[in-house]
């Protein structure tokens, strides 16, 4: 199982690669003329003032895997998945690592739902499953068959929204069963609509934010390198908010959540986004004005590499990959390092 694993895995990067350098007369995508690019017009080496706000210590107390998302619990624990080994964590407010489960077969997304249990989309299993906070193991009867889910949301009545990354579709799921596709049709593209008239890509993050809305990252599926974040309303309206060209830009969007702050980490009186980025930098989305400011510097030319605590303006990570917001601050899986480092205001 393991070798079918990799085995699929390279052979889908392969096709991305392949697609990614085949000259095209056309892109088959649309997004609304008002969309703007995630930059906030600092040139490069330059740093952010708002990167003096915030200060980077680490929060786990041992090494971990490779982490892939992280999760946050009512609670204060967090909890992360770890997508090569199969396995999720369990990480204590005090930073104590331990393992909830493993032999998942790659699980990727992951939230916390209010009861403390914990909703895991397993990539190459085409399964959601739900852990106990004990660490008990039990599939959820979706109804409807998936292909490659990344990731989910819940609300707070249970109701699951689910990432169905290759059929390019979003699913909803009621405590009660009967799920039916809020957004997509399984045609590909970046086009805004309501219901089947909506297209995605390839959508690899899905939250849930306190404004009742749902925000995905996309992309296109041959060119991750151009991303997207995706407005979906819960009865299935959906609208293409930002992108980021990787290409012109040097960075792409790899997650992001949600919160009621300020780029200063301060209380809002509307929903924001805080996103985590390829180059290793952070980016917070205002959602009234649509504008994006860098909350950390841009980096060198050489690259934003290594594993430096203290101020953010001159912290250095290795590969951040999820993110969630706590009242405490920002926790990022600095999987690189092999460690959850947490941003917080000073």
């Amino acid at each position: 199982m393991k070798a079918f694993k990799y085995t699929e895995l390279i052979l889908f990067l392969l096709f991305v690669f392949c697609l990614a350098n085949c000259k095209k007369d056309s892109d088959d995508y649309s997004y609304r003329s008002s969309d703007v690019a995630l930059t906030d017009g600092l040139g490069k080496n330059k740093v952010s003032a708002l990167a003096d706000s915030f200060y980077v210590s680490t929060y786990t107390t041992t090494t971990l895997p490779y982490l892939s998302r992280l999760g946050s619990a009512p609670d204060g624990t967090i909890y992360a998945s770890d997508y090569p080994d199969d396995k999720v964590f369990k990480i204590s407010p005090g930073g104590i690592v331990s393992v909830l489960a493993e032999g998942l077969n790659s699980p990727f997304g992951l939230k916390v739902a209010k009861n403390g249990d914990v909703y895991v989309a397993l990539y190459f299993d085409n399964r959601i499953v739900k852990i106990t906070p004990q660490g008990t193991v039990s599939p959820v009867n979706v109804g409807i068959s998936l292909s490659r889910p990344t990731d989910l949301a819940i609300a707070d009545n249970g109701t699951l929204y689910i990432a169905d990354a290759w059929h390019r579709r979003i699913i909803k799921l009621p405590p009660a069963g009967n799920a039916s596709v809020i957004a997509g049709s399984g045609a590909y593209g970046i086009v805004d609509g309501k219901g089947g008239k909506a297209r995605f890509g390839y959508v690899t993050t899905l939250k849930l934010a306190g404004d009742g809305m749902l925000y995905a990252i996309d992309s296109k599926t041959d060119s991750t390198e151009i991303t997207y974040i995706r407005r979906i309303s819960l009865n299935g309206e959906v609208s293409t908010l930002l992108r980021m060209d990787g290409y012109k830009e040097g960075r792409r969007l790899k997650d992001l959540s949600s919160s009621k702050r300020d780029s200063v980490f301060g209380q809002a009186a509307h929903e924001n986004l805080f996103t985590v980025n390829s180059d290793n930098t952070i980016s917070f989305v205002n959602l009234s004005t649509r504008t994006v400011k860098l909350l950390s510097p841009e980096p060198p030319s050489s690259g934003n590499f290594g594993y430096v605590d203290g101020p953010l303006s001159s912290a250095k990570f290795r590969s951040i990959n999820g993110l969630s917001i706590r009242s405490t601050g920002i926790y990022v899986a600095d999987a690189g390092n092999r460690v959850i480092r947490r941003i917080y205001k000073r």
